[in-house]
């Protein structure tokens, strides 16, 4: 059976999220490759784009109004537009293919809207040359996403959470590359989460979306380090409020804990880094105990790590298989841990 042009849409997009999935893996590596990143993010955004055209112009087939002539007669078994099946099949019996074509509906073209804003907001912060993209993103935003927020209230959500994210990923470009105003990119991330415009707290997404976007200022300004990753860690609790069995909120607000023990400013006393590293202890525990192996591996080896950098030197022994090291070298990375104890680990005795 042959899936005609008009169907293309739906292997590109999935395509494009293979490229956009190779992107984020070369990113989370210890030396990630940028360039061949940059390369597979603009390939994705490229072919979700394309993807995203195509929809609205399928969709604007469907919705054509009718000529007199052509209107149909529902009353007597016609089938309106709004009752068009979700997949369509053509059958062309000279040529004896049919071309499968699936149904195109406002909800399916926010779906490609949103993959293709997503990707440009990882795309964004790491381009070294964003100003022409950041109009392409602004334009999206308003002439797109907005009208398509506005006509599936359902997916309101979903529409100004990606729009947040996105508005944060255009301020720390910024940032990085023509204007390094701690202020604006303050203030950008405090509208994009304004309580008043829309309620974030009510969504552990948002709330843990908050918490990334506080994160990356925090990790980037060391001066508001300890207040951004203050803030941070107050979005993840909010979130773990809202969702008390999600394992990876208990896991960051672990890492969380242990960074902000780590910070040299003056609201960090002794008291407050030994009260932050316990916390992070039992956040830890808290990962280890839900039903996720994956989450409580990693809850494991960073609550022995953190046993064994309080003196505990036998608590790593039976941890040190490569997963283990793994993890260890990415919380290294993420400044969660010093980056001596994978050498304290392999010489110390008794491990």
């Amino acid at each position: 059976m042959y899936l005609g042009e008009r169907a293309n849409w739906f292997g590109g997009s999935n395509t494009a999220q293979v490229y956009s999935s190779l992107a984020d893996a070369i990113l989370n590596e210890r030396d990630a490759d940028k360039e061949l990143a940059i390369q597979h993010l603009n390939t994705a955004c490229e072919m979700f784009n394309d993807c995203f055209e195509r929809q609205q112009a399928i969709y604007a087939s469907y919705t054509a109004l009718p000529t007199d002539e052509e209107e149909i007669d529902t009353e007597s078994g016609g089938v309106s537009l709004s009752e068009a099946p979700e997949v369509m099949a053509n059958v062309d019996e000279d040529e004896g293919y049919a071309v499968i074509q699936a149904s195109i509906t406002p909800s399916t073209i926010l779906d490609t809207l949103l993959e293709l804003l997503s990707t440009l907001s990882v795309l964004l912060p790491i381009h070294p040359s964003p100003q022409p993209l950041i109009h392409t993103v602004e334009s999206l935003l308003f002439s797109k996403l907005a009208p398509l927020s506005t006509s599936l209230p359902d997916r309101q959500t979903d529409c100004i959470l990606t729009a947040a994210i996105t508005k944060c990923a255009i301020a720390e470009s910024l940032f990085r590359t023509s204007s390094p105003d701690p202020n604006a990119w303050e203030a950008a991330i405090s509208a994009s989460f304004n309580p008043t415009e829309w309620s974030f707290s009510a969504s552990a997404d948002a709330l843990c979306a908050k918490s990334d976007a506080h994160v990356s200022l925090a990790s980037t300004i060391p001066e508001l380090a300890w207040k951004h990753y203050a803030f941070a860690s107050q979005a993840l609790g909010e979130a773990a409020k809202l969702e008390p069995t999600k394992a990876r909120i208990y896991l960051a607000r672990g890492d969380m804990e242990l960074v902000r023990s780590r910070i040299e400013c003056a609201a960090r006393t002794e008291q407050v880094r030994e009260l932050l590293r316990k916390n992070a202890g039992v956040f830890y525990r808290g990962a280890m105990r839900l039903e996720d192996a994956e989450v409580k591996k990693e809850g494991e080896v960073k609550e022995a790590a953190l046993r064994f950098e309080n003196g505990e030197v036998a608590a790593l022994t039976g941890l040190l298989d490569q997963e283990s090291r793994e993890i260890l070298e990415e919380a290294v990375e993420e400044e969660v841990f010093e980056a001596e104890i994978l050498e304290k680990i392999i010489t110390d005795e008794g491990v």
